[in-house]
């Protein structure tokens, strides 16, 4: 089971005062892990990671959105785009079948020996799910297939999400009574967001809830499955509260490294759309306004303390100029303006560190990423939004990514762990793998 977002820090008291007692049963016979995400630990390439054991050089997925070469527009990253095949996939031929319900990046949805109903993004139901005709007893059952509005104009709610946790719940639980199964791949993607809405504040009861209705759900999981089923419990990245964020790209405004053509205007959301049609005209904006034959590198994707920049260079970016001879300058300038940044408020030096992605994440698909990945201190939100301000105090607080996530498992194959131990995103796909006597 994926839980989106699930962090220790919200585990823990809710497993100390018994609100999750399935979770709780796990944890006493199985072991625990920080699972450390991918850097930075944005979603839809941490669930892409997790479910196939490659990272984003070998996946091609650094975020939901890519950018082309050849067109200025972003482009959405879908199944197609996953340069790996997912677990499921490598399981095809093999006598086993695969019961996969919300897998991120699974649409359009190929086939498999089993079942499958993709996660976000999912563009038209006719590639929602394979058998294609289970598209139509979801959308009887009311079940969305875009509740979190990455590409339609749906507004997620705390509402939606309790509704839609129930329906999905009931056709969860009648399929894997029924249908014969061996790898149940099951992914609650929304609780990520249901964080940033319910934490902190007065609605954090609500996120409770949530995590209650999971264990639950689980519980009933764990009857039908089985006491001789291997159980993993994850989540994609972690979350944190921050109050003080960081301006990426403000910084390459005041470094020089990126440049407008005149007054900086407010970008205005368009109304009626998805996240993906407003990130896309805030991309563009971004772009109407960059002055081309000065702009270095850009603001790429920023979640929670972890950050990355992406140089402007020619055969890589439509608008792009620099020269990939200057490759290795810009950023070696860039890194050793990023380990000058100090907090206004304390004074202290707030970078961590910087690597450029082919040497953290190698691989022939790394030109659709970042090509500067670095880290602050741990009280920093990154952002890459047109604020004009570096450091900035967030008030109030939000809920963000950090980088680990949980890891919980328990059953024949794990023995008992006290110690919570260390583990990476990119071992749960190769370990489900060895599970089936599979070689990775």
């Amino acid at each position: 089971m994926g839980w989106g977002g699930a962090t220790w820090t919200i585990l823990e008291p809710l497993l100390e005062n018994g609100s999750l007692p399935n979770l709780a049963g796990l944890i006493a016979r199985g072991r625990t892990a920080e699972l450390e995400s991918i850097r930075p630990p944005a979603s839809a390439a941490a669930w892409t990671s997790l479910s196939t054991g490659k990272h984003p050089g070998q996946t091609g997925v650094a975020d939901w959105v890519a950018t082309a070469p050849d067109v200025y527009d972003l482009t959405l990253n879908t199944a197609d785009q996953v340069k790996a095949p997912f677990v499921w996939e490598q399981l095809r031929g093999t006598g086993l079948r695969s019961f996969v319900f919300g897998a991120p990046l699974a649409a359009p949805a190929r086939p498999i020996d089993g079942t499958l109903i993709a996660g976000s993004p999912v563009q038209s139901e006719e590639s929602w799910t394979y058998p294609r005709e289970l598209a139509s007893e979801l959308t009887t059952a009311g079940i969305l297939s875009d509740p979190s509005g990455i590409v339609t104009p749906q507004q997620f709610s705390i509402a939606l999400f309790h509704e839609q946790l129930a329906k999905k719940r009931e056709f969860i639980l009648k399929h894997m009574q029924q249908d014969d199964w061996d790898l149940g791949w099951l992914v609650f993607e929304e609780l990520d967001e249901l964080h940033r809405l319910c934490w902190p504040g007065e609605n954090e009861q609500e996120l409770i809830n949530a995590y209650a209705a999971l264990d639950s759900l689980l519980g009933e999981l764990l009857a039908i499955a089985g006491p001789q089923t291997d159980v993993i419990v994850v989540s994609e990245h972690g979350m944190r509260i921050y109050d003080e964020a960081f301006g990426l790209h403000a910084m390459m405004l005041h470094e020089g490294y990126s440049a407008i053509n005149g007054p900086l205007q407010p970008f205005i959301p368009p109304p009626n759309s998805s996240r993906f049609e407003i990130q896309n005209a805030e991309h563009l904006h971004r772009i109407a306004g960059c002055e081309f034959q000065l702009t270095r590198a850009t603001a790429s994707t920023c979640e929670g303390n972890i950050g990355s920049a992406r140089l402007g260079l020619q055969g890589m970016e439509a608008w792009a100029i620099v020269p990939f001879e200057n490759h290795d300058m810009v950023l070696d300038d860039l890194k050793d303006r990023l380990d000058d940044q100090s907090s206004p408020y304390t004074l202290e030096l707030a970078f961590r560190g910087a690597q450029r992605l082919e040497e953290l994440y190698p691989g022939e698909h790394s030109s659709r990423n970042p090509n500067l990945i670095f880290e602050f201190e741990p009280q920093f939100l990154l952002t890459n939004d047109l604020v004009m301000s570096t450091f900035r105090k967030l008030d109030p607080p939000i809920a963000a990514p950090e980088l680990n996530g949980i890891f919980i498992a328990a059953g024949p194959a794990f023995t008992h762990e006290s110690e919570r131990a260390s583990r990476s995103i990119l071992d749960v796909a190769p370990q489900v793998l060895q599970l089936f006597g599979r070689e990775p």
